[in-house]
């Protein structure tokens, strides 16, 4: 038996209740490492040494009888931009070839206080930026599905990791969109929290040492399913905390069998093609067949205003992590004080006026991105137009989906629904009020279980 298709929650029971070991599921991982990602390329930075070491220790004190962590032995991956110490850290700058960090992220931490087993760092594009996954340092990460296509940014390699069996779980990070559309085009589960659970200090390209928390971003996972997400951030939150938990189940949060469900579809410039259209409708057929309560929603915003808006701040948390060289090549007189917290105000009162419209809904379902994978030369130069339908979009319209909810500061859970015409993953979001992550992941589980699953990539013509 493998264990690289067994969940989280089963493979880090069967560790601590001695039906396997840590060291066993470790060596099924390292296996699959070594036979398909020479062409993948998702974990550019491998640590089979480190990782045999603590899944050892892991086995040791489960003979002794101690009490191990909800991640116990699960091999997981970690996205190249979080620092791990002593391990390379580039964020794909050639520049920072030499940087090897003397501590872990704060995240990094609990992971370790979960007792998951940290197997290597997945790959990223050059400064967490666009949509293709390459950089100078470790080159491009290809979609497991088909490896003309790109797997997204900037968490590509975290998403392709997964898809391909490679790790588990994977720790990845989102601001407009890295852990969404890279999980919508890999076919895997993704999770965007509401700020402020975990840090994402010590996270490049924002300088290492810095102490702020960034105003937008966040910390999350990508797993398999939403079980296996639910069941990890559970277990990332009681690693926080420095907590060894022993339970088997999450706490007791349930909806009831029928949900209320708002669905947002295209609308303005929000733009969606019909591949990834029809599948949403399939989708909203289904859950109401099943029983679930559905209802066209539209948010009351002007989406042109809003969308300029969030890029407007999501560029002004960006900027900070720039070095002077980069920085002359922006426009950074737009960028001041003032107008810096006038947006902050605009924004805080339409997050007020989403969070009373959602109290409706237990959640919403929307695209996570407008279309499925493109080719990776598709997307080597952000400014260009890209094929949509009847005609061509920019480039950068592809995260509009995942900014507004990002800067609505919406929790989001993004599941496959469904595979292309040229057999290339479609995934949806599912968003919920901010705050309410558990309850969101508990949804996302049930939708996920009516929805069914789409499978695996088919890796055999890769090796």
């Amino acid at each position: 038996m493998s264990w690289i298709d067994s969940g989280v929650r089963d493979t880090a029971n069967a560790i601590r209740d001695g039906r396997t070991s840590a060291s066993e599921v470790l060596e099924d991982y390292i296996a699959q490492i070594e036979r398909y990602n020479p062409s993948i390329n998702a974990l550019v930075v491998q640590d089979f040494e480190g990782a045999r070491t603590q899944a050892k220790r892991i086995d040791q004190r489960r003979s002794r009888g101690e009490t191990l962590g909800l991640l116990a032995g699960v091999p997981t991956s970690v996205k190249e931009a979080f620092a791990i110490e002593g391990t390379i850290t580039t964020c794909g700058f050639e520049s920072y070839i030499d940087q090897v960090p003397t501590f872990d992220a704060p995240a990094v931490q609990a992971l370790r206080k979960a007792d998951a087993v940290i197997i290597g760092k997945s790959n990223v594009p050059t400064s967490l930026s666009g949509f293709g996954c390459t950089n100078p340092v470790y080159g491009q990460t290809s979609n497991p599905w088909s490896l003309e296509h790109t797997p997204g940014g900037s968490s590509g390699g975290s998403a392709a990791a997964i898809a391909s069996s490679f790790s588990a779980l994977d720790l990845a990070s989102d601001l407009s969109g890295s852990i969404r559309i890279p999980s919508s085009w890999c076919g895997v589960s993704g999770f965007r929290p509401s700020p402020g659970q975990l840090s994402k200090r010590g996270h490049l390209p924002w300088p290492l040492t810095t102490v702020l928390e960034p105003p937008e971003s966040v910390p999350g996972l990508i797993a398999a399913t939403a079980d296996d997400l639910a069941y990890g951030w559970h277990a990332v939150l009681s690693g926080t905390l420095g907590t060894q938990v022993s339970g088997r189940t999450l706490p007791p949060d349930t909806y009831r069998s029928e949900l209320r469900i708002g669905y947002w579809l295209q609308s303005g410039v929000l733009w969606v093609n019909q591949e990834v259209a029809t599948a949403l409708l399939n989708v909203i057929e289904t859950l109401s067949r099943l029983g679930h309560t559905l209802e066209s929603y539209q948010p009351h915003f002007d989406e042109v205003d809003v969308i300029e808006l969030a890029r407007r701040l999501t560029d002004s948390e960006i900027t900070f992590g720039l070095n002077e060289e980069v920085w002359e090549c922006w426009d950074h007189k737009a960028f001041n004080t003032r107008d810096y917290l006038r947006d902050l105000n605009t924004i805080e009162g339409l997050r007020q006026t989403i969070d009373g419209e959602l109290e409706q809904f237990d959640v919403i379902i929307c695209p996570a991105t407008p279309m499925v994978a493109p080719t990776a030369t598709d997307v080597d130069n952000t400014n260009k137009l890209i094929s949509a339908d009847e005609g061509y979009m920019e480039l950068r319209s592809i995260s509009d989906w995942s900014l507004v909810t990002s800067i609505f500061r919406l929790p989001s859970v993004t599941i496959p629904i469904g595979l292309s015409k040229d057999n290339l993953p479609i995934g949806m979001q599912v968003v919920s009020r901010n705050g309410t992550d558990r309850r969101l992941l508990v949804a996302a589980q049930a939708l996920e279980l009516a929805i069914g699953s789409i499978g695996r990539p088919n890796l055999l013509g890769h090796s």
